[in-house]
Parts: structure tokens; C-alpha cells; sequence
């Protein structure tokens, strides 16, 4: 039995661990860290290299893995398991070429394994093999995923060499789970627009934003065709509905400048190898969505090698990056979105986000005051400089960034401007201005009533003031039935009963809370105040420990460490 299986099975324990220096070179980029290993003429240790690899792994830095995994290899050059896993981190992480060298390999010990021929019949549909690309995703059968994502590949292959009845029929007969439904049609759809099937692409298409009415790039999809092939009733109706939906979106705003004065929109999809590209990166924006992170990237990477300069991957990418906090990683990839193209704003915000999370905001404020500049009537970028003030307690300049938003908009507000009047109103609260604050929060509920977020904080607010007891109590009951499970809407009522001395029922709403979120300090502060107030002061003094232990705010430190101390006093509550 080698090594890596005693490690897997848990049957031996490692008494050699690899240096500190080494494992902290993950947060290194992947050139630095083969460089250094280099230099120091890296000991290829097996079992270091594996302990190294599944802590960059976990670190979700996928690159170092696949590095540490190449040096495990050296050491045990024949071990399946580990050329699997190195090659699918290769994919993962964008190294497609380095990653297709181990595909024989593996194809030799499992022939049906679907990432592999994924990934060789992506680099031959990439050089224009289309019988090579077919035969790899004709392979891959094996689970709902595989079967979807490699017959739509198929299909596609088959559209390259013009195939297209072939490729048409070859959709319609797939047969799956419910979800398959809008993704096939959509497919069939552009392979028959492509054809220059006008009549079946429309019916195809229809179907298609029938069985999913919430995608937009279907919507779009549609629209374009509809605007093509003069359906121009329809097409205007749809177009207009996607204008009031989503207009800040940057591929609606091409829709709608490439279809003004009876101009005809280009297609979505021009070649087989976009095609391709809409298949893995839909697939693989879902799977992200839905937690898939690691095959996610696979599917992403994959895309990106078929259209590098595509910025919907791009983007794509860059959130599942800055998702599992590889900051700098995602800011490399928005930067690559060319500045000419229409979401190279888009990416610049992505990337003020990106640097707000890392702790640069000085750089973030840069990107942002640049972008108003440029779009000063981008309510997006506007609303978002002022949420990441606003997280800074910076609130005075969010409160002005707000106030930009809102000059533009306050005459004639839409039901989504309630987020705008909402994140103002949390800034005239917390800058003493009540009355403002209030008509703010009030405004945001004319434009989104029974909105649980307002409803939370202006209910709180009011019964924190000792104001409208009646009214904010009502408020937060109804937050909460509009969301059961949310820790701090049912916090917020436990804390209203508080203040109401009605102790028993708030014991009862905060045991709730901290239940749902048993690590924040806040809750389990809460719940110790109202343990106090029952008589329950051994358990209040333990609640209260808890929450110093959870690494509260500093003022909030001082206040619970005074209680576990003296017990409660009225001027260390909430």
C-alpha cells in the first residue's frame, strides 16, 4: 500500500510536516511559488507535498494545489488518484493545456471519465476537429450533468461541421430531469438560428422563455431574434420589458443601442465554438450558484479557453474567485475584460468590491470616484460606493453619495429605488437625523410594501427610541413572518419585548435567535440580558461569556465584560 493510501485511509499518522515558510508561500502567486520552490531545491517528499496540496486546496487556492500535487507526482509518478486530482485543479484554475497532458493517462486507467474527454474534446472543438471533439462528448453519459453538458457539446460539434439537422435532432431526443427542459430548447434554438431556420429558432426560443421566464439572457436571447426576423411588435414589447427589468445591465444596454431606429440586433451566438461557450459557461454560472465552486471553475476555465475574450466568463469567474476570497486572483481576471467592451465597467466595480474586501480602500474609492465620473448616472455604482461607505460607519459620506443617487431619481422613484431610500435612511439614523431617517424608511415602504428589511429596522428604531410602540411592534411581527428563519429579524422582536419588559416572550424570540446564529455576540449578548431579567442569572452570565468570546465590536466588548462582572445595569443594555 503506498503512502497516499495510508494517508487517505487514515492509517498511519505523518511525523514530517513541511516547513512554515513553504506553506505560507500559498499566498504567493503560483510563478513565485514554483520560482521559490525552485530555488530551494524543493525535497520531494510525498507526504509533504500532499499535506501541501490539501492545504492549498482548502484555501480554495486551486493553482498551489495543483502545484504541490505536480511535486507529489515526482515522487509517486504512477498513483492514479493523484494525477486525477491534479489534473482536475489544473482545469479548475485556468491551466487547460497543462491540465489535457494527463488526459491519456487517465482515460488509460478510466476510459469514461468525463472531465477528461470534457476536456480533450474542448481543445479539439477549439481547432476546429469536430469529429474528434464529437467522439470525446459522445463519451460523456455517466449522471444528469455529464449527460446534459456533453450532449449540448455534442451538438454543437455537430453545428461546426454543419451538421445542423443532425445537431437539432440530436437535442430533441435528450431526455432527463425537469431542469434539462429550458437548456435544450434554448440550445436547439441557436443551432436552428445559425442554421438559418427562422421559423423553428422563434419556436424554439419561445418555448424556451416559456419554461424559464427569469433568464434573462434567454429574454435577450429572444428578443434579438424577434427584432431580426421582424417580429417588431414583439420584439419592441419584450425589449421594453427588459429595459424596465434590467437596463443597467450592460448586455441589455446593447440590446437596446443595436435595435434603435429599426436596426436589426446581431445574434447572441456567431460561431460552434460560442456556442460551446454558452453551454459551459451557463452550466457553470448555475453550478456556482448552487455551491459547485471547484466544478464551476472547471466549466468556467473551459469556456474561457474557448472565447478568451468573452467578458460574461470573465465576470463569471471573477465572482467564484472573490467567493472563496481569492481577491487578488479575481481582480486579475476582471482586468483582462477589454476596455473597449461594454462591461469593462462593470468589471472595474467588481474590482472596487474585490479590493473593499481585502482592505483596500483607498484603491476602492479610486475605482469608484472614476467610474461616477464616467457614468454619473449609474444608480449601480452610485447606490454601491455608498453601501461600502456605509460599511466603514463612514456614514456622513455615504449619506452624500445617497443623496447623488436619489437627486436623480426622487421625482419619479421605481419600485427598486427602495433600496436607495432604505440604505439613506440607515445613514440619517445613525447621524442623529430621526426625522429624515424615518421619511426615508417610510418612503422605501410606499415603494416595496411589507418589505421584512425595512419593516426590521424601522420597527427596531422606533421601539429603540420609545416611539410608536403599537406600530413598531406590528412592523417587526410581520418582518418575521415574512422571514422565519432570519436570526436577526427575530432578534430584533426578541429585543422589542425587551424593551417592552415583557421578558418571558422575549426569552422566547432570542433563545430562537441565537439557535439560528449561535455564533454571533450580539444574539447571545441579547439573550443573557433577558436571561437576567427571568431570573436566570447563572445562564445570563454564561450568555454573556459566550458573546465576549465571539470577538464582539470594542464598545460592545466593554458593556459585556462590565455585566459578566457587576450583573445588568440598565445603561449596559443592547
Amino acid at each position: 500500500m503506498t503512502l497516499l493510501k495510508n494517508i487517505l485511509s487514515g492509517a498511519v499518522v505523518l511525523s514530517t510536516i513541511i516547513g512554515t515558510q513553504t506553506v505560507t508561500a500559498f499566498a504567493n502567486t503560483h510563478q513565485e511559488l514554483s520560482k521559490e520552490l525552485a530555488e530551494r531545491d524543493y525535497p520531494l517528499s510525498l507526504s509533504g507535498s500532499y499535506l501541501a496540496a490539501l492545504t492549498a486546496n482548502k484555501g480554495q487556492d486551486h493553482g498551489a494545489a495543483a502545484l504541490f500535487y505536480d511535486h507529489a507526482l515526482q515522487a509517486d509518478p504512477n498513483n492514479v488518484a493523484l494525477i486525477e486530482r491534479t489534473f482536475l485543479l489544473k482545469l479548475a484554475d485556468g491551466d487547460v493545456e497543462g491540465a489535457v497532458s494527463f488526459a491519456s493517462n487517465i482515460l488509460d486507467h478510466a476510459p469514461k471519465n468525463r472531465f477528461a474527454r470534457l476536456a480533450l474534446g474542448v481543445v479539439a472543438l477549439r481547432e476546429r476537429s469536430y469529429k474528434k471533439a464529437a467522439r470525446e462528448f459522445n463519451y460523456i453519459k455517466e449522471g444528469p450533468l455529464a449527460l446534459l453538458t456533453g450532449t449540448l457539446l455534442h451538438g454543437w460539434t455537430l453545428a461546426g461541421d454543419k451538421k445542423f439537422n443532425e445537431a437539432i435532432a440530436l437535442l430533441d431526443k435528450l431526455e432527463g430531469p425537469e431542469w434539462y427542459h429550458a437548456y435544450r430548447l434554448y440550445h436547439s434554438a441557436l443551432i436552428a438560428d445559425m442554421a438559418g431556420k427562422k421559423n423553428l429558432a422563434l419556436e424554439k426560443m419561445n418555448a424556451a422563455y416559456a419554461a424559464d421566464k427569469n433568464s434573462l439572457r434567454t429574454a435577450e436571447a429572444l428578443t434579438r431574434l424577434l427584432l431580426r426576423y421582424d417580429k417588431i411588435r414583439e420584439g419592441n414589447e419584450l425589449k421594453a420589458l427588459l429595459e424596465l427589468q434590467a437596463g443597467n445591465r450592460p448586455n441589455i444596454k446593447v440590446l437596446l443601442n443595436e435595435s434603435t431606429d429599426g436596426k436589426k440586433p446581431k445574434g447572441i451566438i456567431t460561431s460552434s465554438q460560442e456556442g460551446a461557450m454558452e453551454v459551459l459557461y451557463g452550466l457553470g454560472s448555475a453550478i456556482g450558484r448552487e455551491g459547485g465552486e471547484e466544478i464551476s471553475l472547471v466549466y468556467l476555465n473551459l469556456a474561457h479557453f474557448l472565447a478568451p475574450k468573452n467578458p460574461l466568463t470573465l465576470l463569471a469567474l471573477g465572482n467564484i474567485l472573490e467567493d472563496g476570497k481569492l481577491y487578488d486572483k479575481a481582480i486579475s481576471i476582471y482586468e483582462k475584460v477589454d476596455d473597449k467592451s461594454p462591461y469593462k465597467n462593470l468589471a472595474l466595480l467588481q474590482s472596487a468590491f474585490a479590493y473593499n474586501a481585502s482592505d483596500k480602500l483607498d484603491k476602492t474609492r479610486t475605482i469608484l470616484d472614476d467610474l461616477i465620473e464616467r457614468e454619473p448616472e449609474n444608480l449601480l455604482t452610485i447606490g454601491s460606493y455608498g453601501n461600502i461607505l456605509r460599511s466603514h460607519e463612514l456614514y456622513e459620506e455615504a449619506r452624500t453619495i445617497y443623496n447623488k443617487a436619489i437627486e436623480q431619481i426622487d421625482t419619479k422613484p421605481a419600485a427598486q429605488n427602495w433600496q436607495l431610500y432604505y440604505s439613506r435612511g440607515i445613514t440619517n439614523e445613525r447621524t442623529k437625523r430621526w426625522e429624515e431617517a424615518e421619511k426615508d424608511f417610510r418612503k422605501a415602504l410606499k415603494l416595496q410594501p411589507n418589505q421584512p428589511q425595512v419593516l426590521n429596522y424601522l420597527g427596531y428604531s422606533l421601539i429603540d427610541m420609545g416611539l410608536k410602540y403599537e406600530e413598531a411592534l406590528e412592523m417587526i411581527t410581520k418582518a418575521v413572518e415574512l422571514r422565519p428563519d432570519d436570526a436577526f429579524i427575530i432578534d430584533s422582536l426578541g429585543w422589542a419585548y425587551f424593551k417592552l419588559e415583557d421578558y418571558e416572550k422575549a426569552v422566547k424570540h432570542l433563545e430562537r435567535a441565537v439557535e439560528l446564529r449561535p455564533q454571533d455576540p450580539i444574539l447571545n449578548d441579547h439573550l443573557g440580558d433577558a436571561y437576567w431579567h427571568v431570573g436566570r442569572k447563572l445562564e445570563a452570565v454564561f450568555q454573556w461569556s459566550h458573546a465576549r468570546d465571539l470577538d464582539p465590536e470594542p464598545k460592545d466588548l466593554e458593556k459585556i465584560v462590565q455585566k459578566i462582572a457587576n450583573g445588568f445595569i440598565a445603561d449596559n443594555d443592547g
